[in-house]
C-alpha cells in the first residue's frame, strides 16, 4: 500500500508546525534560564539545565532537518504540477517480493512511464559517477578550501527500488511496464554526474520528461498501476 501524495497546502502546514515546535522548545528553555538564574545559584541546577539544553539543541536540529525535507517535497510538488497536471503521485510505497523488499519515497505515474523518485536535500556541489559506491559533496563550491564529504551513491539505491517495483508490477499485472529510477537534488547548487540521466537538479526536473526516447504508456495500463498502488 502507498499513501496518496500530500497536497502542497498540507506540506506547507506541516512545515509551519515544525517551526512552531522549535519556537515552543526555545520559548520554554530561554525563560527557564532567566528564572533559574534569578531564583537559584546552585551549580547542580545549572548543570542539569545545560544537559537539557543539549538535548533541546539535538531535537531542534532533527526538527529543522524534517522541515527542510518538507520544504523540498513542497518544491517537488510545485515542479510536477507544472510538468504534467495529470500525473499521479504516491509516496511511501513498500514493495514486497518474497524476501526482497524496498520502500520507495515517491512513485510518479505518468503517460511516459513510472518513476521511482528519491529527494535529496544535500546542499553544495554533488559529484560522482553512476556506478561508484560513494559520491562527494562540496559544501561551498566557490571556496577552494571548502570541506568535502563522502556519502553513499543515492542512484544505486533508487535503481534497486525501481528494479523491485518493476518486478512487482510485472508479477501483479503480467505486463512489462517501464520503471525509471531518479534522484532529485532539491538543495544542491551544482551537479557533476556525467553519463547518467538518473540524477537531476530540481530546477531541471522538467527536462527528464522531455526525453524523446520515452514512449507513452496506454491509459488502461496506467489505470491498473494506479489501482494497484492505492
Amino acid at each position: 500500500m502507498s499513501i496518496p501524495a500530500r497536497s502542497k497546502k498540507d506540506l506547507f502546514r506541516k512545515q509551519q508546525i515544525e517551526w512552531i515546535k522549535i519556537g515552543a522548545i526555545w520559548g520554554i528553555m530561554l525563560p527557564g534560564l532567566a528564572y533559574i538564574d534569578f531564583m537559584y545559584k546552585n551549580p547542580i541546577i545549572y548543570t542539569v539545565y545545560i544537559a537539557v539544553c543539549y538535548f533541546a539543541i539535538k531535537l531542534t536540529l532533527k526538527i529543522r532537518g524534517h522541515s527542510a525535507k518538507l520544504s523540498a517535497d513542497y518544491k517537488l510538488m510545485q515542479q510536477l504540477e507544472g510538468i504534467d497536471s495529470n500525473m499521479r503521485v504516491f509516496s511511501q510505497f513498500k514493495v514486497e517480493a518474497g524476501k526482497k523488499e524496498a520502500k520507495i519515497e515517491w512513485v510518479l505515474v505518468s503517460k511516459l512511464g513510472i518513476w521511482c523518485v528519491k529527494v535529496n536535500i544535500m546542499p553544495g556541489k554533488i559529484s560522482g559517477k553512476e556506478k561508484e559506491k560513494n559520491w562527494c559533496q562540496v559544501l561551498k563550491p566557490k571556496n577552494p578550501k571548502s570541506k568535502t564529504l563522502s556519502f553513499p551513491n543515492p542512484v544505486l539505491e533508487v535503481q534497486y527500488e525501481a528494479k523491485r517495483l518493476k518486478e512487482y508490477l510485472r508479477h501483479k499485472l503480467k505486463e512489462n511496464i517501464p520503471v525509471f529510477p531518479l534522484v532529485v537534488f532539491a538543495k544542491a547548487e551544482e551537479l557533476d554526474v556525467p553519463f547518467t540521466s538518473e540524477a537531476v537538479l530540481l530546477a531541471n526536473l522538467g527536462k527528464v520528461f522531455k526525453n524523446k526516447d520515452l514512449r507513452e504508456v496506454p491509459t488502461e495500463t496506467l489505470d491498473k498501476v494506479t489501482s494497484l498502488l492505492c
